[in-house]
């Protein structure tokens, strides 16, 4: 897509202009605090609560925090809705807005897939890609707030994350991880478009102008990743300090990314180029988007995966667990055995799982590997079932509170015993390179 660069600045500037706001430091940008509901997020919140977090060099406080959200993908464990409330409720007495992003309605879904199918088949057969933007008709519903658009689904462009891959006869990759981009950070960076306009009046497109022209900073979102995974962190924006593009290794209690002390120089057009350029030419071979990057308040500050109990215990939030979705292939194969046991009716397992997911996580793999023979959610494993057994054939004592407080283990081979999967962290930060280019 070419734009005219010189035109959509222009357009910024009047939209500030007529909110009231002209110039912009180094504070003035949407800061959201990305809540995954699990263990690295949740410690965020709370070592905001004490005064103690800290972003790109600067410490926050409550007021510096625009928003703290959630999106839902439609498959998260009852325990990750479970500690809802109390995340809400600290929250409110930070007097930080608190942001749940559900997935449009069962009955809007559904009408959203029959429609998808019919254009699928229909472009197929025409060699074309299908535009499914005319049939989210959970989109077309204007002049709500930021709370009912959050609550009817407007901020997301799918359903719910098992039957969007289930309608496709595929499954959520573990090379592309396009699912976190599809279902959590699109959602999340639409909600930054509205709190954009809500504050500056202007919306991520004319704030991306601000950016290149260097009269604003990128907004600012805080992600959960812990100082002992530092090949999960991605910097790639021009703005973040050159230091922290490979990530050095984190040490306890020093901060890897200096201060911001001023908005930066402008990016210089090549010649010739100054009034349009397609969005893919960026400094450095850099993708976008110019409007939002990325800081990691853990790493920055050395907080480790053990020291994560100390201070969710000083908040009340030391039972929490791992998030994540209940399909996702990078989980330990026992996370899928307690699916199983659910549905088998073990009651402690019915307090993480849906007896219902067993069977559909099942119908889901089959569904994909009926189209492609290579769609196996679990390694090698001709099928979830086939390594779920084996896996239980390896743990035949593990419990499922012992099960469920591990951690995430990425990697999901069929071959771990409780506690030992192979971790695949450097492809999964490759992974987010690739799905930036957008």
């Amino acid at each position: 897509m070419r734009l005219d660069m010189r035109a959509l600045l222009a357009q910024a500037k009047a939209q500030a202009k007529r909110s009231g706001k002209t110039r912009y430091g180094p504070t003035d940008r949407i800061v959201t605090l990305n809540m995954g509901l699990g263990r690295d997020s949740v410690a965020m919140l709370c070592l905001l609560a004490e005064g103690k977090l800290v972003a790109q060099g600067r410490k926050l406080s409550p007021s510096d925090i625009d928003a703290v959200v959630f999106s839902d993908t439609g498959a998260e464990w009852l325990h990750t809705h479970g500690i809802v409330p109390k995340v809400a409720a600290l929250c409110r007495r930070l007097g930080v807005p608190f942001y749940m992003l559900s997935k449009p309605s069962d009955a809007a879904c559904a009408l959203y897939l029959d429609e998808a199918a019919d254009l699928r088949t229909e472009a197929r057969s025409e060699g074309i890609k299908a535009k499914l933007g005319s049939i989210r008709h959970w989109r077309k519903k204007t002049g709500k707030s930021i709370e009912q658009k959050a609550r009817i689904g407007w901020y997301h462009l799918l359903p719910p994350i098992r039957d969007d891959y289930y309608s496709r006869a595929t499954i959520a990759s573990r090379a592309k991880a396009d699912c976190t981009e599809n279902h959590k950070v699109a959602a999340i960076r639409k909600l930054i478009d509205d709190l954009s306009r809500a504050r500056f009046g202007v919306g991520n497109r004319g704030w991306s102008a601000l950016v290149e022209a260097g009269e604003a900073l990128p907004h600012l979102s805080l992600v959960g990743i812990a100082a002992d995974e530092p090949s999960r962190v991605v910097h790639m924006h021009p703005l973040d300090p050159p230091a922290t593009r490979t990530p050095p290794t984190p040490r306890k209690g020093q901060p890897l990314i200096p201060r911001f002390t001023s908005v930066h120089r402008p990016w210089k057009y090549p010649k010739g180029r100054k009034n349009s350029r397609t969005w893919s030419e960026r400094p450095g071979g850099w993708p976008g988007p110019w409007y939002v990057t990325e800081a990691y308040p853990l790493v920055e500050l050395g907080v480790a995966k053990d020291d994560e109990q100390a201070i969710l215990d000083r908040h009340g939030f030391g039972g929490t667990y791992k998030s994540g979705c209940w399909l996702c292939p990078h989980q330990p194969v026992g996370w899928f055995w307690v699916l199983r046991e659910a549905a088998k009716g073990n009651k402690q397992a019915k307090k993480h799982a849906d007896p219902r997911w067993w069977g559909s996580v099942v119908e889901y793999e089959r569904a994909a590997l009926e189209a492609n023979p290579n769609m196996k959610v679990i390694g090698s494993y001709p099928s979830i079932p086939i390594a779920v057994e084996r896996w239980r054939a390896k743990n035949p004592r593990a419990t499922i509170e012992e099960v469920m407080q591990k951690d995430y283990a990425r990697g999901g081979s069929g071959e771990c015993t409780t506690g030992e999967c192979d971790h695949l962290d450097a492809a999964i930060a490759a992974s987010r390179i690739k799905t930036r280019r957008r």
